[in-house]
């Protein structure tokens, strides 16, 4: 049985989570910029700390998705349950196959917004769907770009950003989500 505690709990973690991200960005252009001798040793330590970050950002998505589910589940809304199980799976385990399930992920969140009458919850699931493609497209460029772009991933902030900007909401909507389980 969900707790109104875990919602309210996972709806803080997804709101910490989006001033981590950006702190964890500054902090890996910091020790991209330390001025490593060996130039080898300064990108092994950033792809440890990219490796570390995923990882530490899996967890916290766990927990935002798993209380999603149960928000969901309270609501009656119970086709996402598999769903929400095979993301966590994906984002562990094969990250770049967890964009379509994340796709298929945003679409029931809009259709839990239309069914359970959420403006909030329905433009969530529009904002992940909109991140969503424009990271594919943002990815695609990235790989069949034949110009050499001294930062090719600035292709990448707006869909990050994006994604950043829904996960925002959707921690605002767990803990509003908390406040009607309780009351």
């Amino acid at each position: 049985m969900m707790s109104a505690r875990f919602v309210r709990s996972s709806g803080i973690v997804a709101l910490a989570t989006v001033l981590i991200v950006p702190a964890s960005a500054l902090l890996a252009g910091s020790v991209t910029s330390a001025g490593f001798s060996n130039i080898e040793r300064g990108v092994a330590h950033v792809d440890l700390l990219i490796f570390v970050m995923y990882y530490a950002f899996v967890c916290c998505a766990a927990f935002v998705l798993w209380a999603t589910r149960d928000v969901f589940n309270a609501a009656g809304y119970k086709s996402a349950n598999a769903l929400v199980a095979w993301l966590i799976l994906m984002l562990l385990f094969l990250p770049p196959l967890a964009l379509l399930l994340w796709a298929w992920f945003s679409i029931h969140v809009i259709r839990f917004g239309r069914r359970a009458d959420s403006t909030l919850w329905h433009a969530i699931g529009a904002i992940y769907l909109i991140a969503v493609v424009l990271l594919f497209v943002a990815a695609t460029a990235i790989s069949f770009t034949d110009i050499h772009m001294s930062i090719p991933y600035a292709f990448m902030v707006l869909p990050e950003l994006t994604l950043l900007a829904g996960w925002l909401c959707h921690g605002v909507c767990l803990v509003r989500s908390a406040r009607t389980l309780v009351g």
